[in-house]
């Protein structure tokens, strides 16, 4: 996932880092530990968009796409110009199928990097929303029934 943040809440490392031990494993009962840790400290810190993230990456591992997107929506609401959760929330989606929202999460990832940053991070990651955008705009267009020229025109724009 994208790094690139403004944000400055506290993180409880401790409980992130544990829930990340459990994603890296892989099995699903790690993943359900990991869901259950990171959702009891929800119940104690429900204001921190890294827990919501990281909740939203669990569900989906675990093939719970729309909680997924619940969860970015959360996090995104309580950090609204953090590029790289407006780019998970574009990951979440695509994954999810919902490709015209995707191609939307990464627009706004791109808007909410700032003009002036020209640095390595700041590239990158216009790089990669421009290219998963236009992935999920073909995406979309084929969803659809879109014709292959109208794809190509649309994408002119």
């Amino acid at each position: 996932m994208v790094a690139l943040t403004k944000m400055q809440t506290p993180v409880p490392s401790t409980v992130l880092d544990q829930a990340q031990d459990l994603i890296d494993r892989g099995s699903e009962m790690d993943l359900h530990r990991a869901r259950r840790l990171l959702r009891s400290e929800l119940s104690r810190d429900d204001d921190n968009p890294y827990i919501h993230d990281q909740l939203s990456k669990v569900h989906t591992l675990l093939g719970d796409h729309e909680e997924a997107i619940r969860e970015m929506k959360n996090a995104i609401r309580l950090a609204p110009d953090e590029v790289g959760l407006l780019h998970n929330l574009g990951i979440t989606y695509k994954l999810a199928g919902r490709y015209a929202e995707a191609a939307d999460a990464y627009q706004q990832a791109l808007e909410a990097i700032p003009d002036g940053r020209t640095d390595k991070e700041a590239v990158v990651v216009r790089r990669l929303a421009k290219l998963y955008k236009l992935i999920c705009d073909i995406g979309a267009a084929r969803q659809s029934d879109k014709g292959g020229a109208q794809i190509v025109e649309e994408m002119r724009r």
